[in-house]
Order: structure tokens, then C-alpha cells, then sequence
């Protein structure tokens, strides 16, 4: 099991978060209105966010040297488990501790696991293609209310 401190776990509500990645997927992002998750991170494989747009910028992983979109979410954090950088944070350790987000020590770099906590996703800024659907514009949708949640 994946320890935390639980002098450091946090009841953040619903925030709104900032992720930065490449053109095409921002453009993916929008279009599906969801994220995939990445292999690996910080504490392990997830979503990422920050509360800042630089530090989402400089801490990128899709796109690394190429165009940069910026989109910003609506993350519902409710328990976060704060954890030591280099920590394999897994579903099963999160839920096992009544936990279902994470954030690294001492760095603002949020990670949640899947889709099911992150709403209005929209479009902030940087180079990002047409969309595939030339009907409606998937940057703006119906924004889903807040909820704030407790695990465990």
C-alpha cells in the first residue's frame, strides 16, 4: 500500500485546473471531452493539472518541443493525498486509503486517474487544429454543476 501523509491530506472541493499539451491533443480533448490518461508521471500514470497556467506549460509531457494549447478543467478533488515525488500512485492504493486524487509534495502538480472527476473542460490558449466536426464547437459545452464529495 502506497503511504501519504495524512497530516498533508487536503479537502480541495471541485478546482479549476490548468493541463498544457500539444495541438492535436487539445484538439482530441475537446472533440471527445475526454482525457487519456499517461503511462507514467511524477507519482505514477494519470491526468495531470496545475493551478497555474505557467507551471501546467513548463511541466507538459505530450508535444514536449512543439505548438502548446492550454486547456483549463473543472477537477473535483475532494480527498487529496499528498505524495513524495518518485511514489507509484495506483487506483487500488487511493482507493484502499479513501482517496481518489493526488497531488506532489511541494510542487503544484495535481494528478486525478481517469475522466469521471474532470468537467468543463475549455479552451485557454495556443494553436489548435479544426475540429473534425465542423457543426458545433466542442471549446464550449454545457457545464455540468460542481459537487463536492468525501471518500471514506
Amino acid at each position: 500500500m502506497t503511504s501519504y501523509d495524512r497530516r498533508a491530506l487536503l479537502n480541495k472541493g471541485a478546482l479549476e485546473l490548468y493541463h498544457a499539451t500539444s495541438g492535436s491533443a487539445a484538439r482530441q480533448i475537446l472533440d471527445t471531452e475526454k482525457f487519456e490518461p499517461g503511462t507514467d508521471g511524477l507519482i505514477g500514470a494519470g491526468i495531470y493539472f496545475s493551478r497555474k497556467e505557467k507551471s501546467a506549460v513548463f511541466r507538459r509531457r505530450h508535444g514536449d518541443r512543439g505548438d502548446v494549447v492550454v486547456l483549463t478543467a473543472l477537477v473535483d478533488l475532494a480527498w487529496v493525498g499528498v505524495f513524495p515525488e518518485g511514489t507509484n500512485v495506483s487506483a487500488d492504493s487511493l482507493a484502499s486509503q479513501g482517496i481518489h486524487a493526488a497531488k506532489v509534495s511541494k510542487k503544484d502538480i495535481f494528478m486525478v486517474l481517469d475522466n469521471k472527476h474532470i468537467h468543463n473542460i475549455r479552451y485557454v490558449k495556443g494553436e489548435l487544429p479544426a475540429s473534425s466536426s465542423s457543426d458545433e464547437d466542442s471549446s464550449t459545452g454545457s457545464e455540468p454543476s460542481a459537487k463536492r464529495r468525501r471518500v471514506g
